[in-house]
C-alpha cells in the first residue's frame, strides 16, 4: 500500500513496507536521556515506566536531527500522556506518525518551548 507524503519542497510516494524510512528521509529511534527516564519514573509506576522507556528506544522517528530533540519529542509524549498507559501508546504513534503534532499538542513548538519545560518542573538544560 503506498501512501503521500508532502513534504515544504516536494511530494513523495513511500511504500508501507519501508518501515525505516519516509520520503527518502530515515527514521531512526535515540537513545532515551536520564531526564526522560526520570520524568517516565515520575510519571508511571516502576513496571510501566520500564515499559514506557523501552517503547521510546525503540521507537522510530521520522525527520529528527539529534538526540536533543528527540529527548523533546519523548518529554512531549510523557507529557501529554499524564502517566497514561493506553494515552502513551496513542500519542507515541502519533509522534511516530508526525512529531512536530505532538510538540504543538504539548505546547513545545516554539523558541520558548525550554522555559515552558522549566515552568513544568523539568530542566531540560542537562540534555546533551
Amino acid at each position: 500500500m503506498a501512501g503521500k507524503f508532502t513534504s515544504h519542497f516536494q511530494s513523495h510516494v513511500w511504500s508501507s513496507n519501508s518501515s525505516n524510512r519516509i520520503a527518502g528521509f530515515e527514521r531512526m529511534s535515540y537513545v532515551v536521556t536520564d531526564l526522560v527516564r526520570q520524568q517516565a519514573q515520575k510519571l508511571f509506576t516502576p513496571d510501566e515506566a520500564a515499559l514506557v522507556i523501552s517503547k521510546l528506544e525503540s521507537a522510530l522517528l521520522p525527520l529528527i536531527a539529534d538526540g536533543r530533540s528527540a529527548a523533546r519529542v519523548h518529554l512531549a509524549i510523557l507529557h501529554l500522556s499524564g502517566g497514561n498507559w493506553q494515552r502513551f501508546n496513542q500519542e507515541l504513534k502519533g509522534g511516530q506518525l508526525d512529531w512536530r503534532d505532538t510538540l504543538c499538542a504539548a505546547g513545545l513548538e516554539h523558541a520558548d518551548w525550554p522555559a515552558i519545560l522549566r515552568s513544568r518542573g523539568i530542566d531540560y538544560s542537562c540534555v546533551p
